[in-house]
């Protein structure tokens, strides 16, 4: 109860797929830098493992 009282929450883990979220995430940021007449390009497949 005191973990409720004091708005302290256990931290629950969840697993995400990159290749859905990412778009996503990244148009805010496209349309931040175009506000500010800026380029934001996401670099496909930049991170593939080796």
């Amino acid at each position: 109860m005191r973990m409720i009282d004091a708005d302290v929450y256990p931290l629950e883990l969840t697993s995400i797929q990159l290749q859905t979220w990412l778009p996503h995430v990244a148009e805010y940021f496209g349309e931040r830098a175009g506000a500010r007449q800026q380029t934001f390009q996401l670099i496909p497949n930049y991170c593939e493992a080796a």
